[in-house]
């Protein structure tokens, strides 16, 4: 039900409709959408929209809309698992899960191998 008044509302900002349309018509389907907004109660009135769209093919897209500041749209192509995030690394979900840290000897995990690690992700 939300999903429907959200897909409705993506009318109401002519952009992100019409690159929206534009990916219907390549064949794309809208798989998720999702919102963030802040107030004017935290001094920024801030909306970003993102619909994230699928093919038949499996290939992945992510529209980003925002509208604040500065308006601004644009389009991610989301790497499917096997795909290379970076010319010397093969990144995907399962390796991300199932990445393990070395422990201190007083507690916690090897900071700098966490955020080393983070870095490449």
């Amino acid at each position: 039900m939300l999903y429907e008044r959200l897909s409705k509302h993506i009318k109401d900002y002519p952009k992100l409709n019409e690159v929206c349309q534009a990916m219907i018509r390549e064949e794309y389907f809208i798989t998720n959408i999702s919102t963030t907004s802040m107030s004017p109660v935290h001094q920024l009135d801030f909306t970003s929209i993102e619909v994230g769209m699928e093919n038949h093919d499996e290939e992945r897209i992510l529209l980003i809309f925002t509208e604040g500041i500065v308006n601004s749209m644009r389009v991610e192509k989301v790497p499917t698992t096997n795909e290379k995030i970076h010319p010397n690394i093969l990144l995907n979900k399962e390796i991300i899960h199932n990445k393990t840290f070395k422990k201190r000897a007083f507690g916690g995990y090897d900071i700098d191998e966490v955020n080393g690690f983070l870095d490449l992700i």
